[in-house]
């Protein structure tokens, strides 16, 4: 029914960028891209990322289209010139370090990124997209949400004498999924051994099929497709890893809103007190990740079996605009000076994967 609404030609703006300063998920526009019916929009927009896609490749580039980005350098070099590591996820970018940092603002390495298994796709989607998977998983979650485990959240902020206030409690959190999860109801593509492509609506396989044939991921069969919204600005996420059953590949799309997705490493935590945890984080040595609205980030690795991933409570602020004086809900990324607004509502779509299948040494096997 979604998508019966674009047959009267409705126009999404799509191909923006989001600048690291505008934090506050201000879209800005860069062109119109017109949708005079339905039926086609599968086959347009894979033409559109194709044609962006063509710059990983230096053959395009060297025909004087565009000049390729470091990324695309660095996956044409790892593709291309290491066959062998085509098993691999792309390597580490500058476009995945700029957003990575230790609780108390130190930057990692490439090294560091590789070895926690954590890669960041700005992006991902364009605002046509977004569109349409916001009307997609609003039927999805009219037909089989249920309210999840609500994290009862309260908001902490420091006031002018350092003391900590709470916000009253709220429970946050609605889930789609074809995990069996108690009573609740089973989204229709099923889970694990049992996942069905063909189940999943039109604008979401999209997405999946996109992350399966591409050559950026080392990715092998979806197993699992999870949306959460989350409202009233309250994005609060517990420490956890997902089940085993889900995969050895986990990404994590943001639609709706900018927020800071926290890895915290195994192990005891050092603060335990809400109030603690809001303002200084689980542990010293926690690494927060700024996820774009539209943006894109994988869980591999560590960051997958022993790293626990989070969205910390978030803090209350007084801002101005337009000399009027409001309350906004934010989260701090690396320092709570770095603060990112966030918006009333944010939706994840959650996509687990199994790891890319290993070629056989002998190839003669596959003639048989």
């Amino acid at each position: 029914r979604a998508l019966r609404h674009l047959s009267g030609g409705l126009a999404f703006s799509s191909g923006s960028t989001t600048r690291r300063e505008d934090w506050d998920g201000s879209p800005h526009p860069a062109h119109i891209f017109s949708i005079p019916g339905h039926a086609g929009w599968r086959g347009k927009l894979r033409q559109q990322q194709r044609v962006e896609r063509r710059g990983v490749f230096k053959p395009w580039a060297a025909g004087g289209q565009r000049k390729p980005t470091p990324r695309e350098d660095a996956v044409f070099d790892h593709f291309f010139s290491k066959p062998d590591e085509g098993q691999k996820h792309r390597p580490v970018t500058e476009e995945d370090v700029e957003v990575v940092v230790r609780v108390g603002g130190k930057t990692l390495s490439h090294g560091e990124l590789e070895d926690l298994g954590v890669r960041m796709h700005k992006d991902m989607l364009s605002e046509m997209q977004e569109q349409l998977l916001q009307m997609e998983a609003s039927e999805l979650i009219e037909q089989y949400g249920f309210s999840h485990v609500g994290d009862n959240t309260v908001l902490h902020s420091p006031d002018n004498q350092g003391k900590v206030l709470e916000s009253k409690n709220h429970v946050n959190a609605t889930r789609v999924t074809g995990r069996p999860e108690g009573n609740n109801p089973v989204a229709p593509w099923g889970y694990g051994d049992s996942f069905r492509i063909e189940k999943v609506p039109d604008a979401l396989r999209f997405v999946v099929e996109e992350i399966t044939e591409s050559p950026l991921w080392a990715v092998g069969k979806p197993r699992d497709i999870t949306i959460n919204r989350r409202d009233k600005s309250f994005f609060k996420l517990d420490p956890h890893l997902d089940p085993v059953g889900d995969g050895e590949c986990i990404f994590i799309i943001s639609l709706l809103s900018n927020t800071v997705m926290t890895l915290v490493p195994p192990g005891e935590f050092d603060r335990k007190r809400p109030g603690d945890i809001s303002l200084k984080s689980w542990t010293d040595e926690d690494v927060d990740v700024l996820m774009r609205r539209r943006s894109m980030l994988l869980l591999s690795g560590k960051a997958r079996t022993s790293w626990r991933h989070s969205i910390r409570t978030g803090v209350q602020v007084e801002i101005e605009t337009d000399g009027k004086r409001d309350v906004a809900v934010c989260d701090w990324w690396g320092k709570t000076q770095n603060l990112v607004r966030r918006s009333p509502q944010m939706l994840s779509i959650i996509l687990a994967f199994q790891k890319k299948p290993e070629m056989p040494q002998d190839y003669s096997s596959l003639f048989e």
